[in-house]
């Protein structure tokens, strides 16, 4: 930008000084012609006054004593008579000169006007002004006086004026070169600082503003620039906040969340997503979804949904896992996810696990309800067709029933049991434990003597912990139930109560026959029978154990279970102390 504009203030300033100087020089020159043609105009009137006081042939006598002074500046006396003959010249010989009727000075002057013409001399080789006037005397042949002044000494007088005009034409120059560079110092700092601060804009850097301190239109452009990146910053805060929202929120969502872009290349992950794809952010965005997450169906989905003729969700497993993907069409306007889908997938491993439990769930409790009942049904109407049945098994029919109706009433029981404890905190209390585990053994005695099982109880200090105390004897009177029943014949029951890490262990052991190794993950859940025939002949609903699993969850504890067959089973429970229950 300096050396444009030093070059065009260089160029205005030649320009300009070129010009003065032709004007200056057409000036002087017509000036000078002016003064020069009224000095030999003057000349030729004195030489046709000389002639015409006094008549003599000897011109050139009269005449240099007159004009000496000016015969040596350069003046050139002709006297050419009627005929155009050259009668005297002041410059050259006459004999040496052709005839002088043609020229245009001479003939005006014949014809009595004053003759003035500018051209250049054969004879001098000159560029020369002429003036003729007429002559009139008695000498016959007189009849022009013309007097002529070379030219070439207007442009002799002008070039004096050259070291003038050159040292003009350098001061112009020194002030272009001064002014351009004052100003294009001023224009490229200027241009500099706007130019740096626009750059910082496009980098995003928005808190250093312009100090607006011209005079001229670069103030209003500065006072612009930096409104500019005042309304900019606040924008790019603004977005920059929503930003951090969406992203914080986004990876805040347990599901992984993947965009994808028209060309299905991922566009974004979530945190959850890069687990689930096992890859960082930066080693999936840009690729093809494929490339990601290598599975045909999938893929075949989410091209099926770009086409517009998929369905908005899809399940598949993987290893052990279930998962439902759904998938939405992004309909933002002016991001560069535009005609894109979003991707959001779920594991739904547990929920698959519960609705098969709960399809187990209502198919045993329909088989459960159903076979008492049918049983009852079948006996009842057995005593209604057959009048002539005896007492003996018409009272078998009747204690079958009664046997069937307390099954039932048990299971249903159980049922709301398990549903109240499922839903329902119930009253919390701090109790005894040792007390309630006397009062269960009571409870049990006859149940184990019957069998001639023997119930031991070891116990420590008194311990007590917080919680529904009639949920916690349900629980206990369910596990030494089952100890006895499935325990063989003068077996042994032990219970075992101890404080460990403020927490009470509780266990329940028999030597009775044990539970195979296959069935300990499943022996908590409803209606889970380890042996189906022994345990409807025990009279089991199938139900007890899972709710003591639950019972033990309401007291944030756990439960485990060891067991093999012939060995008999050791229960354990682990449960808070009054200031550890949460």
């Amino acid at each position: 930008m300096k050396r444009k504009l030093l070059f065009y203030f260089c160029t205005i300033a030649l320009i300009t000084t070129v010009a003065i100087y032709f004007l200056f020089i057409f000036r002087l020159r017509n000036n000078y012609a002016e003064e020069v043609e009224g000095k030999i105009t003057t000349d030729a009137k004195m030489v046709v006054s000389l002639l015409e006081q006094i008549e003599t042939d000897e011109y050139d006598t009269l005449l240099t004593d007159v004009f000496q002074h000016r015969y040596e500046e350069g003046l050139r006396v002709s006297i050419i008579g009627r005929d155009g003959k050259v009668l005297y010249d002041s410059s050259f010989d006459t004999s040496f000169l052709e005839n002088h009727g043609d020229r245009e000075e001479i003939q005006f002057a014949m014809e009595g006007k004053k003759g003035r013409t500018i051209r250049f001399s054969n004879s001098l080789g000159k560029q020369m002004m002429y003036i003729a006037l007429p002559l009139e005397t008695s000498h016959t042949q007189l009849s022009v006086a013309r007097v002529a002044f070379p030219m070439e000494n207007i442009y002799s007088y002008a070039n004096r004026f050259i070291d003038e005009i050159a040292m003009i034409f350098i001061l112009m120059i020194g002030l272009a070169v001064f002014f351009a560079t004052k100003l294009s110092n001023d224009f490229t700092k200027t241009s500099e600082l706007m130019i740096n601060a626009i750059k910082r804009l496009t980098k995003g850097y928005y808190g250093e503003s312009l100090i607006c301190t011209m005079d001229n239109e670069f103030n209003e452009l500065c006072m612009q620039i930096n409104a500019m990146a005042s309304s900019q910053k606040q924008r790019v805060e603004k977005l920059t906040q929503s930003n951090h929202n969406y992203s914080s929120i986004l990876s805040s969502i347990l599901s992984p969340v993947i965009v994808l872009d028209r060309q299905k290349k991922v566009a974004y992950i979530n945190k959850s997503a890069e687990n689930f794809l096992n890859a960082t952010e930066k080693e999936v965005i840009g690729r093809h979804f494929i490339e990601a997450f290598r599975h045909f169906d999938l893929m075949k989905f989410i091209d099926c949904f770009y086409e517009g003729s998929g369905e908005n969700s899809f399940e598949f497993e993987q290893g052990s896992s279930v998962y439902r993907f759904n998938i939405f069409r992004n309909e933002g306007l002016f991001n560069e996810f535009k005609d894109g889908v979003v991707l959001l997938s779920e594991d739904i491993t547990d929920v698959k696990r519960l609705e098969n439990v709960r399809k187990e769930f209502v198919t045993n409790v329909t088989h459960e309800l159903k076979t008492p009942l049918t049983s009852i049904k079948g006996y009842a109407e057995l005593l209604k067709e057959q009048r002539g049945i005896d007492d003996e098994n018409r009272n078998r029919f009747i204690e079958i029933i009664e046997i069937e109706a307390d099954r039932l009433s048990n299971l249903i029981n159980d049922l709301l049991t398990l549903s109240e404890v499922e839903n329902n905190p119930g009253h919390i209390t701090a109790f005894e434990v040792n007390q309630t585990v006397t009062e269960t053994i009571r409870m049990l005695r006859k149940l184990a003597d019957d069998k001639g099982i023997t119930l031991n109880w070891h116990s420590c200090e008194t311990i007590e912990i917080e919680g529904d105390r009639n949920r916690f004897k349900q629980m206990l009177i369910n596990l030494v139930d089952n100890a006895i029943k499935y325990s063989d014949r003068n077996g042994k029951v032990s219970i075992k109560t101890a404080v460990e890490n403020n927490h009470l262990l509780l266990e329940v052991q028999d030597d009775g026959m044990g539970i195979g190794e296959e069935h300990l993950n499943r022996l908590f859940e409803r209606f889970y029978r380890t042996d189906q025939s022994r345990s409807r002949q025990e009279g089991g609903t199938g139900l007890g154990l899972a709710i003591v699993k639950h019972i033990v969850r309401s007291f944030n504890g756990d439960i485990r279970v060891e067991s093999k067959l012939g060995e008999g089973s050791r229960f354990m429970i682990i449960l808070p102390m009054s200031e550890a229950i949460v």
